[in-house]
């Protein structure tokens, strides 16, 4: 397909890796997406960013060295990390993504993931990703049992999927994107809501899915099927994972 052509050309050209989240789902795909851009040879800038530090509630479901407690996420990653893959560039923005500063994450040949666990954050990386020529944005999310990864792609100024927005409007309706002023997991488990592991690892395994898809390795019927991704989602209470391709 004329797509997944341009979607890997659009790959090779990818200049910086963005992870917007370093918490339940964030914490487990690092460790395998740093093994596959590792082995891959990237020579751009990987930047992970989070402005919440790990608590003892974490523990049970976020992938952190526990002598890390009360520390930033971003940073105690990019600590690690660096002595696993000395080879590549990992840089912290220790911060919550906002108006002020998202120009510094969306932009041109850029790979964004997006492991939030907020809407406005969501929609405003969107918005600005919408404004760029050639990007690329994978935005997880998980309720209890059940979650979605969707994929945005726009190559030479041409969208190859569909925007989050124009597939879940709802995400328009949350508020101004000011992170520090949003409930989040952390506050939620505080609460007594309750949060799984394996909906965590689940949502990460499925980023990383579309991410091996989008550069050719989907397979179906033990031949190699070319697609692109438009949404994945899955239930683990029904033991379920379906995608919508583009």
């Amino acid at each position: 397909m004329v797509l997944l052509e341009a979607e890997k050309r659009m790959l090779e050209e990818v200049t910086r890796v963005h992870i917007v989240g370093c918490g339940g789902i964030g914490s487990h795909l690092l460790k395998v997406l740093l093994r596959a851009l590792n082995a891959s040879r990237f020579d751009g800038e990987i930047l992970l960013w989070d402005g919440d530090r790990y608590t003892e509630s974490n523990i049970d479901r976020q992938d952190f060295n526990k002598f890390h407690l009360n520390k930033n996420k971003a940073d105690t990653q990019v600590l690690e990390l660096s002595k696993m893959y000395p080879g590549l560039t990992i840089l912290a923005r220790g911060e919550y993504v906002t108006a002020r500063n998202v120009s510094h994450l969306v932009h041109d040949n850029a790979l964004i993931f997006t492991c939030v666990d907020n809407h406005p954050v969501r929609a405003l990386i969107d918005a600005h990703a919408q404004k760029c020529e050639t990007i690329c944005v994978i935005s997880s999310g998980n309720e209890l049992m059940t979650g979605n990864t969707h994929v945005y792609v726009k190559n030479d100024n041409r969208e190859l999927t569909e925007c989050l927005s124009a597939r879940h409007p709802e995400v328009l309706e949350s508020g101004d994107g000011d992170r520090g002023k949003l409930v989040g997991c952390e506050e939620l488990v505080s609460r007594g809501d309750e949060q799984l592991l394996a909906t965590n690892f689940m949502a990460a395994a499925v980023a990383m899915n579309a991410y091996e898809i989008l550069r050719g390795n989907g397979k179906r019927g033990g031949k190699r099927k070319k697609v692109i991704p438009q949404e994945i989602f899955f239930d683990l209470g029904q033991c379920a994972v379906s995608g919508v391709m583009a």
